[in-house]
């Protein structure tokens, strides 16, 4: 049974929000709520990077796929933003302030 696209995104963000829940806050990677609803999908990525004033933390990477979370200024608060060829595919966010 092929999974779709879709259906992978979905499993990467549960996966990607699982690590960034249990690792260490990242200081200057946070990102605020503000920031986080100021970015698009379609973007590209250097957009996002300079809208939310950092290059985050890639969680993975592939030859056209890369994941990148920020961590939020409160606890268990996360944003993870996922590219396809650069320009943002998909972004969610837990707790963000």
């Amino acid at each position: 049974m092929k999974t779709s696209l879709t259906q992978q995104i979905i499993v990467i963000l549960l996966v990607v929000s699982i690590i960034t829940i249990q690792s260490a806050p990242c200081p200057n990677n946070i990102i605020t709520r503000a920031q986080y609803d100021a970015v698009k999908i379609n973007m590209p990525r250097a957009q996002v990077e300079t809208t939310i004033g950092n290059t985050g933390n890639i969680l993975s990477e592939s030859a056209t796929t890369v994941s990148v979370y920020y961590q939020g200024s409160s606890l268990g608060s996360t944003a993870t933003f996922i590219y396809i060829n650069g320009v943002l595919y998909s972004k969610s966010q837990v707790l963000l302030c």
